[in-house]
């Protein structure tokens, strides 16, 4: 998907535990992903900014001439499921890192794969371990269980419902979506170049720690990555116009949560890589507590007449993650930006 790089979590959840390096652009469109090259030097810079993380590291070569590298890693909403916060890179940190170079030849710009700093350790996002804390429970929390959907979550789609929304071949379009599919201009037109955030169900899918809080007549999900809140108004008439995440009715069915939303504002990501959608846009979504307590089972069914010829099922997995304290995690409009230099 156009800047929500999801084959890269697919190859995760098949188990090649390498950690997405990116959920918002099309690291392949920037990046040489199927070339790696190893770098040491010395880091000047740590951009803890959301939505994702950067670093800067100046490198010696054997002449002794100093080049600066603009390190990507993934967004900070995933890194803080593996532990890492803004203390973990420090300048001067002298660090050995593998990358993905960027398909500029004149740009020091690369992917992050992998990181370790000289004499001391750092959170691995590499391995089976960062698999296990990025896609599922610590094991100190294996026997933590959630009564409700109140709590903190963090999402695994499912490879897939990723696999069809990231290829729009993959998709029944009407010939506005096709249209628009060839029209899209990843420069230009994300909706990220001016932080809007993404919308149901890509809200509900990207790599994220979320918190959903409970309340009499209202539910809210909150997610860190866009630094965003849905509504969704239980047992009552959600308020008139549109906006981003639509306007949602609910309705309990046990301790499954049933959403119905309309009225969205237009979105040129909306409903797929590159598949924007319109006010005609609808979804219908359930949250379900499973029996253990340790994960909510998420699906939908999308419908957008004016883009997709066909309505749009998927599904994926909230994993209770009690440990994750949530940070509402404002859009860095600079930060957002950054990879247009690529």
């Amino acid at each position: 998907m156009k800047r929500l790089q999801l084959s890269v979590v697919v190859s995760l959840l098949f188990g090649s535990y390498a950690v997405p390096a990116s959920a918002h652009h099309n690291s392949n469109s920037f990046f040489e992903v199927e070339t790696t090259i190893e770098l040491q030097g010395s880091v000047t810079r740590f951009d803890w900014k959301n939505p994702h993380m950067y670093f800067f590291l100046t490198v010696v070569d054997e002449t002794g001439e100093e080049t600066l590298w603009k390190v990507e890693g993934s967004p900070l909403a995933f890194m803080r499921r593996l532990g890492w916060d803004r203390d973990t890179l420090q300048p001067g940190d002298n660090v050995t890192v593998t990358v993905n170079p960027s398909r500029n030849p004149k740009k020091k710009s690369a992917l992050l794969k992998d990181i370790t700093v000289v004499g001391r350790d750092i959170p691995s996002i590499t391995g089976e371990d960062a698999f296990r804390k990025a896609f599922g429970n610590n094991a100190e929390e294996l026997t933590k269980q959630a009564s409700s959907l109140h709590g903190t979550w963090a999402t695994i789609p499912s490879s897939e419902t990723l696999g069809r929304l990231q290829d729009p071949e993959k998709l029944a379009l009407t010939e506005a979506g096709e249209s628009a599919v060839n029209a899209y201009d990843e420069r230009t037109m994300h909706p990220a170049l001016e932080c809007i955030p993404y919308t149901t169900p890509i809200f509900m899918l990207v790599p994220d720690i979320k918190q959903i809080v409970v309340e009499k007549d209202i539910v809210r999900i909150r997610g860190e990555f866009d630094g965003t809140e849905r509504i969704i108004y239980v047992n009552g008439e959600a308020p008139q116009g549109r906006t981003v995440h639509g306007r949602s009715k609910g309705h309990w069915d046990g301790t499954t949560l049933v959403i119905e939303t309309s009225r969205f504002t237009d979105h040129r990501l909306g409903n797929a890589s590159e598949v924007p959608s319109g006010a005609h846009k609808k979804i219908i979504e359930r949250l379900q507590l499973q029996e253990d307590g340790k994960s909510l089972h998420y699906s939908f069914e999308l419908t957008d007449p004016e883009f997709l010829a066909e309505p749009v099922t998927g599904e994926g997995t909230l994993v209770y993650r009690p440990d994750l304290d949530f940070r509402m995690l404002e859009c860095d409009l600079e930060n957002s930006r950054m990879y247009l230099e690529d």
